[in-house]
């Protein structure tokens, strides 16, 4: 688990490959921060929300321009997949 002030992709990337199981930021409520923890205890990833959302972005970003889609239509059918 990663507690940080910074909230940068390169630094979510570079916890996550090594094998971190959650990167979250101080500014995270305390009481958030103490279930995030327990849920990272628990073997699960724990992101912040600010950094999950840029993830996400630059994932379909990738997808999009693999199967020459909109951006926004990998984002409906990413949504569809979770919803399900």
């Amino acid at each position: 688990m990663v507690l940080t002030t910074f909230d940068a992709d390169p630094c979510v990337l570079r916890a996550l490959r090594a094998v971190a199981n959650g990167f979250l930021v101080e500014s995270t409520p305390p009481e958030e921060l103490i279930g995030l923890v327990r849920t990272a205890a628990q073997g699960h990833t724990v992101l912040s929300p600010a950094a999950a959302r840029r993830l996400v972005a630059a994932s379909n970003a990738q997808i999009a321009a693999r199967l020459f889609l909109s951006e926004a239509t990998v984002k409906g059918y990413v949504s569809r997949a979770l919803n399900k």
